[in-house]
C-alpha cells in the first residue's frame, strides 16, 4: 500500500514539474516587431527567407520588393535573425531589451575568412594569442567571433557580410593591436610589442612610505582619467604597506599621472613608458584648522569644506570635507602653499546659509577663524508688480565681512510674502527675491539699521504674462482618436485624443506646434496667436505619411554606413527643432524611412567622417539619392606649451553656429571634414586659443593649436 501512495506521489510530483517548466518556457509571442533591410553590396535585397529563432521558437517571411522585412507580435527577447540566397549568408543578433527594433541591417554575401599570423617583435610565433574578427564600427567590433592563435601563431576567423573587417589582437605582457580595415586577399602578420611596467614608490618629504595611495594614469593629453562601473578603473594601483606599487603592461609613451593619498591632497606629474623604477615624493604639507564661531542658539550640524590648491600646476584641485568638534574647529593635514577656498554650508528651519572665503596658505600650520555672530535683523516683503504678496518665493541675502569672508543665507517666504534675516554679523549687504514664474528683483543695498521693512518686487515672466493656451484632439485619418502622442515634445496619454497646454509667446513671432503619434507622419502647425489667447485647433488628423528609400554614398561613391539620417521640418532647420523622423543607413548606404510626412522638409546626414549634409525632400518624392561632399578638410597637431604633442583628446570647429569635433591621434595629428566657409578651431574641453580659418569646397587647411596650461 505504502509503495503505491509512494508511486502515485511520484506521478504527481513528475506532473507538477512538468507543468511548471511548460508555464516557465517564455512564449515568441508579443507586442513588438523587428523590422529592417536584407541587403547585399549592389544594394536591397528582394524576395529572401529571413528566420527569426529564439530558442526553440522559429518565426520565417519574406523580403519585400525593396528588400524590407517585418516580424509583428513577437516577445521581447534575444532573437537571431537569418537569411541566405544560394551561397551567400547573413546573420544578425537583436537583443530586444527595450522593445521595437527598427533598422536592423542583414548583410548577405559570401562567406569569408580573414587569416594571418601573430608574432612577437624578434619575429617568434606567438602561441595562445586571442583574435577577434568582426566587422569595423565607430565603437568597437560588431559580430565578432574569437579563436586563438595555433602553435605557428596562425588564426583563422570566419567573418559574415560584406562592410570592412577590423581585427583585435590580445596577448598577454604585449600591447594590443586593432587592425582596421583588415584584408582577406592577403594574410594578415600581426607584429605585437612587448608592454612595459611601470614600477615605484610613494613616499612623503621626510622619506616615509605613503600607505594606500591610488596611483592612476592617463595618456598625454586626455581630459579625464579612466573610470569605470567597477573599482579599481583601468590604469590603477594601491601602494603597499612600504609604499610600493606596480602598473603592468603598460604601452609606450607619456602618461599623466595622479596620486591620492587618504589623508594629504593628491599629486600630478608625468611620467615615460619605458622608464626606470619611479619614486614619487607627495609633500608632507602643514595642517590647517577652521574654526567656526557660530551666533549663541544656532545649533546644528555642519560640513567644512576645503577646495584647494587652485591653479596649483603639481597638485590636483580637490574637495575635502571635516565635521567640526565640540569646539567648532575642523583641521586639515597636507596643505600645500597655494590659494584654497574654505566654505561651509548649514539648514537652520527654513534657513539655508553658506560662507566662504578665499586664502592662501604659506606651508605653516595656521588657524583661519570664521566668525559669524551678529545681532542685526532685517526684514521684507515680497510681491509682484500688481502689489500681491508672493508666497514661496525666495530671498536672499549677501554680505561681505571684514577679511574677504562671504556670506549667503537665503530664506523662504512666507503667506503674506513676509521674509526675516536673524543673526546677520556686520558688513555691507544687499538682498533681492525671486520666485517660480517670476523674474529676478532688483538688488536692494540694506544699513546696519534698517528700521522699516525693504519691499521687494518681482515681475511676471514673459512666459507667464504673455502665454497662449493651445488645445485640440488627435486623430487617424478615419478620425478615430489616438491615445498615445506628443505635442511639442511633451507625451500625453488621453483615450479622447485631447490636449490641452500653454506656449510662451514671444512679440509677433509665430509659434509652430509639432504633432506626432507612434505608426503616424507627425503635423507641424503655424499658429499666429496674440498674448493671453486660448488657440482651438480641433482635430489634427495624423495619416500615414510616405516611405522614402534610396541611398547614401561617400564622396568617392561607396555605400555610407553608420550615417544618422534626421528629417526636419524646414521652418525649424535648427538643432533644437523637433525631429520630424529619424534613422541610420544600411550596411550598403540604403535608405527606408517610413512614415515620413507628405509635405517637404529637410533631410539630414550626419557621419563622423564627413561634413553634415542638408537636403529638402519636395512632395510626392519618395526615392532620394545623396552623395556626401569632401567639404574643407582642417589637419594639424596638438601641442602643449613645451612643444609636446597630446597623445589623446579632441578638437572642437565651429563654423556658421555649429560645432564639428574631432579625435586626436597617439602622435598629436587631427584630420577633420567641415563645411566650406569661415570658423575657427580649438582644442576640445583644454584651454586653448583658437585658431581661425577659411576654406573652400576641396581644399585643405592646416591649423595647429597649442594647450595653454601643462599637466
Amino acid at each position: 500500500m505504502r509503495l503505491r501512495i509512494f508511486h502515485h506521489a511520484l506521478w504527481v510530483l513528475s506532473v507538477l514539474l512538468l507543468t511548471s517548466a511548460v508555464a516557465e518556457e517564455p512564449s515568441a509571442r508579443g507586442p513588438h516587431f523587428i523590422e529592417g533591410l536584407v541587403v547585399s553590396s549592389s544594394g536591397p535585397v528582394p524576395d529572401v527567407e529571413v528566420r527569426a529563432t529564439f530558442r526553440e521558437h522559429v518565426l520565417s517571411t519574406r523580403t519585400d520588393a525593396r528588400g524590407h522585412f517585418v516580424f509583428r507580435g513577437v516577445a521581447g527577447a534575444p532573437w537571431v535573425l537569418t537569411a541566405t540566397r544560394g551561397s551567400e549568408l547573413g546573420t544578425q543578433t537583436v537583443t530586444m531589451v527595450m522593445g521595437n527594433e527598427r533598422f536592423v541591417g542583414i548583410e548577405l554575401a559570401p562567406p569569408r575568412v580573414v587569416k594571418g599570423r601573430v608574432r612577437g617583435a624578434a619575429g617568434t610565433p606567438l602561441k595562445g594569442v586571442r583574435v577577434r574578427a568582426g566587422i569595423q564600427q565607430r565603437l568597437g567590433l560588431l559580430k565578432y567571433q574569437e579563436v586563438l592563435t595555433g602553435e605557428d601563431g596562425g588564426f583563422e576567423v570566419p567573418v559574415p557580410g560584406f562592410s570592412p573587417i577590423a581585427v583585435l589582437v590580445n596577448a598577454p605582457e604585449h600591447v594590443s593591436r586593432y587592425i582596421a580595415p583588415a584584408s582577406v586577399v592577403a594574410p594578415l602578420d600581426v607584429v605585437l610589442e612587448r608592454s612595459e611596467p611601470l614600477r615605484g614608490e610613494v613616499v612623503d618629504s621626510d622619506g616615509k612610505p605613503v600607505v594606500g595611495a591610488w596611483i592612476h594614469l592617463k595618456h598625454y593629453g586626455r581630459v579625464g582619467f579612466p573610470s569605470t562601473c567597477f573599482w579599481p578603473p583601468p590604469l590603477s594601483a594601491q601602494t603597499r604597506a612600504d609604499g610600493s606599487f606596480e602598473l603592468p603592461e603598460l604601452a609606450r609613451g607619456r602618461y599623466s599621472f595622479l596620486v591620492e593619498p587618504k589623508d594629504r591632497l593628491s599629486a600630478l606629474g608625468e611620467v615615460v613608458i619605458r622608464s626606470q623604477k619611479v619614486r614619487w615624493v607627495v609633500p608632507a604639507g602643514g595642517r590647517l584648522t577652521v574654526a567656526v564661531v557660530l551666533p549663541k542658539g544656532l545649533i546644528h550640524p555642519i560640513w567644512v569644506h576645503v577646495d584647494g590648491p587652485l591653479g596649483h600646476r603639481d597638485v590636483r584641485t580637490s574637495s575635502r570635507a571635516r565635521r567640526p568638534d565640540e569646539a567648532g574647529s575642523a583641521s586639515f593635514d597636507g596643505m600645500v602653499p597655494g590659494r584654497y577656498l574654505v566654505s561651509l554650508s548649514f539648514d537652520v528651519l527654513e534657513e539655508y546659509r553658506r560662507v566662504s572665503r578665499e586664502f592662501r596658505f604659506e606651508g605653516e600650520a595656521r588657524t583661519l577663524t570664521l566668525d559669524l555672530q551678529g545681532a542685526r535683523r532685517f526684514r521684507g516683503r515680497l510681491v509682484d508688480e500688481r502689489g500681491v504678496a508672493i508666497q514661496g518665493g525666495h530671498a536672499e541675502l549677501n554680505l561681505e565681512l571684514t577679511g574677504g569672508t562671504k556670506l549667503l543665507i537665503r530664506r523662504a517666504t512666507a503667506r503674506n510674502g513676509g521674509f526675516a534675516f536673524e543673526h546677520v554679523p556686520p558688513g555691507e549687504a544687499s538682498v533681492f527675491a525671486d520666485a517660480q514664474g517670476h523674474d529676478e528683483s532688483q538688488r536692494v543695498k540694506v544699513l546696519d539699521e534698517q528700521p522699516e521693512p525693504v519691499r521687494l518686487v518681482s515681475k511676471r515672466e514673459a512666459s507667464v504674462r504673455d502665454a497662449v493656451r493651445v488645445s485640440g484632439r488627435v486623430v487617424d485619418a478615419r478620425g478615430r482618436p489616438i491615445p498615445s502622442f506628443q505635442v511639442a515634445h511633451q507625451s500625453f496619454e488621453n483615450a479622447r485624443g485631447r490636449f490641452s497646454l500653454s506656449f510662451p509667446v514671444e512679440g509677433n513671432k509665430p509659434l509652430y506646434v509639432s504633432i506626432s503619434a507612434e505608426g503616424f507622419a507627425p503635423e507641424l502647425r503655424k499658429l499666429a496667436p496674440r498674448a493671453g489667447a486660448t488657440v482651438r485647433l480641433g482635430d489634427i488628423k495624423l495619416g500615414m505619411g510616405r516611405l522614402l528609400t534610396g541611398r547614401v554614398e561617400a564622396p568617392n561613391g561607396q555605400g555610407l554606413w553608420e550615417a544618422t539620417v534626421r528629417c526636419r521640418w524646414p521652418e525649424l532647420p535648427g538643432r533644437d527643432g523637433p525631429d520630424v523622423c529619424y534613422g541610420a543607413t544600411y550596411p550598403d548606404g540604403s535608405l527606408y524611412l517610413s512614415g515620413v510626412p507628405d509635405e517637404p522638409f529637410l533631410l539630414e546626414i550626419q557621419h563622423h567622417e564627413w561634413p553634415r549634409t542638408r537636403r529638402l525632400i519636395p512632395a510626392g518624392v519618395d526615392t532620394a539619392h545623396l552623395r556626401l561632399s569632401p567639404g574643407l578638410t582642417l589637419e594639424g597637431v596638438v601641442r602643449d606649451a613645451r612643444g609636446l604633442p597630446l597623445e589623446s583628446g579632441g578638437v572642437l570647429a565651429r563654423i556658421d553656429g555649429e560645432d564639428h569635433f574631432g579625435t586626436l591621434s597617439t602622435d598629436g595629428t587631427y584630420v577633420l571634414r567641415v563645411p566650406p566657409g569661415a570658423g575657427a578651431i580649438e582644442v576640445l574641453n583644454r584651454p586653448s586659443e583658437p585658431v581661425p580659418f577659411e576654406g573652400a569646397e576641396g581644399q585643405t587647411v592646416r591649423a595647429n593649436l597649442v594647450v595653454l596650461t601643462g599637466n
